[in-house]
Order: C-alpha cells, then sequence, then structure tokens
C-alpha cells in the first residue's frame, strides 16, 4: 500500500477509535497476546529468553524509547510501562 493512502487509512482508523472513547495506544516494538495463556513454545525461543537475559536495564530503556519517539515522530512520550 503506498505510503499516502496508509496514512490516510490510519488516522481514519485512529479517529474512528477516537470518537468512540479509545484515547491510548499500546505502541510497544512487539506485542505477545498468546504466549501468556498457551506458555511459550520452544520455537519462539527468539522471543522469551527465560529469565537469563534481562533487558529493562538504562541503556535497552534508552534505546526503546529512542525508537519508540522516531517511529512515532515525537520528541516526547506521556507515559512508558515497563511489564
Amino acid at each position: 500500500m503506498e505510503a499516502r493512502k496508509l496514512t490516510l487509512t490510519l488516522t481514519l482508523i485512529l479517529d474512528y477509535a477516537f470518537e468512540r472513547g479509545i484515547n491510548a495506544y499500546d505502541t510497544a516494538e512487539m506485542v505477545i497476546l498468546a504466549t501468556k495463556v498457551a506458555g511459550c513454545s520452544e520455537s519462539m525461543n527468539y522471543l522469551r529468553d527465560h529469565g537469563k537475559k534481562h533487558r529493562v536495564d538504562a541503556s535497552n530503556v534508552k534505546e526503546s524509547v529512542e525508537k519508540s519517539l522516531n517511529r512515532l515522530n515525537t520528541d516526547y512520550i506521556d507515559l512508558l510501562q515497563i511489564h
């Protein structure tokens, strides 16, 4: 889909949602839904580290925030959730 058409489509979707009371969006790099219910598959080792490695340190958080700001084309965030 060309960028202009995609931008228009996304704008319409966001306007529709906002008009119906949705005012918060998860813009995380990766969202995993099923793993919390079914557990992590062995083929998904790239998603989960089974507690061996912690990514919630200053350098990783800073990098993640900078990437998010760039993706969202903004220079501030209202809320940062670490979970």
